[in-house]
C-alpha cells in the first residue's frame, strides 16, 4: 500500500466541488490509503470525508503562497509510512487506470529521483532542462501537482518566498543529489487550471 496524502484548503463553493471530485477519483485506485490534509476551513470539500483527514491547519496568509504550501509537504513526509509516498493538489483528476501503482513502480525503477510527478493537462508545456529522459521519465528543474515523492529524499524546508513552494521544494531535491522530473505517459487533468488561486 502507499499512502496518498491530497491537500485542500477549498473554502470557495467552485473549489470544493474540484476537491470532491478529486477525492472520489483516487478513491477509485487500487492499493492506496487515501488522507486528507486540510487547511483553513473547507467544510463542503470534506463533508462526509471527515473519517480521511489526519492534519488540520491554519491558513496564514491566504492565497497563492500560504505558509501551508511548505506545511502539507512536511506533514506528508512526517506521516507517511510506505516508503514511496504521493502528495496530490486537490484539483487534478487522474487520466489513467492505476495510476498509483504504475507511478510507484517507475519511481521505484529510478533511483537517481527523489521525486516524480504526473503531467497535467491544459497547462502549458514542462520544457526538460537536457537532463536524463527514457521511455517512461524526463528531468526537468522543478516539478508538481502529483507528487510521488520518496521518503527521506528531503531532510529541510526551507522558509517560503514568493514564488510558491514547488520551487524551493525542488532545490532541496537537488541539493541532496536527486533528479525530479515528470513520468511521461501518466496525465491528469487540471480541472483548476487559470482557476486555482480566485477559486480558493
Amino acid at each position: 500500500m502507499i499512502d496518498l496524502f491530497v491537500s485542500t484548503c477549498a473554502e470557495n463553493p467552485i473549489r470544493a466541488g474540484l476537491c470532491r471530485a478529486t477525492i472520489e477519483r483516487w478513491k477509485r485506485e487500487s492499493g492506496v490509503r487515501l488522507k486528507l490534509l486540510v487547511f483553513g476551513n473547507p467544510a463542503e470539500a470534506v463533508r462526509g470525508y471527515e473519517d480521511l483527514i489526519v492534519h488540520r491547519g491554519t491558513l496564514k496568509n491566504p492565497g497563492p503562497f500560504d505558509a501551508s504550501e511548505r506545511e502539507r509537504r512536511y506533514f506528508a513526509e512526517q506521516m507517511a509510512e510506505s516508503d514511496i509516498y504521493i502528495l496530490a493538489d486537490d484539483d487534478i483528476l487522474l487520466l489513467q487506470s492505476d495510476s498509483a501503482k504504475q507511478g510507484e513502480e517507475i519511481l521505484r525503477k529510478h533511483k537517481q529521483f527523489g521525486k516524480l510527478c504526473i503531467r497535467t493537462i491544459p497547462d502549458n508545456p514542462v520544457s526538460t532542462i537536457g537532463g536524463f529522459s527514457d521511455s517512461e521519465v524526463f528531468e526537468t528543474h522543478g516539478a508538481g501537482g502529483i507528487r510521488f515523492i520518496r521518503k527521506g529524499a528531503v531532510e529541510r524546508w526551507p522558509p517560503i518566498g514568493n514564488e510558491g513552494y514547488d520551487a524551493p521544494h525542488c532545490r532541496e531535491f537537488h541539493r541532496r543529489g536527486w533528479k525530479v522530473g515528470y513520468f511521461k505517459n501518466l496525465s491528469g487533468l487540471h480541472l483548476g487550471w487559470g482557476h486555482t488561486t480566485s477559486a480558493q
